[in-house]
């Protein structure tokens, strides 16, 4: 497995919920694009498709940046995450960091996994 490329069923998918995330996001509905793109990121992973782990990697960046210049008062903005006392990164962050580490990993993330949904 290359890593490199999707099925086009599970592309159509990594599509369509990157569709919803923006779509959910631009509306304010932060928590619904926050899940929509965890559902990318696990097509992403699933997959091992590099590019749209980066993409998603990309996107929860993006839209945290927004969340926090236009919407700081969201319970999972940066400044909401620290006020609560959390020593952590928020789960925006979280999702991005998790995004970027399966980059270079992600063949052996669930390489039988990943084999069978591309079969499919």
């Amino acid at each position: 497995m290359t890593g490199t490329t999707m099925s086009a069923g599970a592309d159509d998918l990594f599509i369509a919920v990157m569709a919803l995330n923006r779509r959910t996001f631009d509306a304010g509905n932060f928590d619904d694009a926050y899940h929509a793109l965890a559902a990318a990121l696990h097509l992403g992973q699933m997959t091992g498709n590099h590019h749209s782990l980066v993409l998603v990697a990309q996107t929860a960046r993006e839209q945290l940046a927004r969340i926090d210049r236009d919407a700081p008062g969201y319970r999972h903005s940066s400044l909401s995450t620290r006020q609560r006392g959390y020593k952590m990164p928020g789960v925006w962050e979280v999702l991005a960091n998790v995004a970027q580490a399966h980059v270079g990993s992600s063949d052996a993330v669930y390489p039988v996994a990943a084999k069978q949904h591309k079969e499919v």
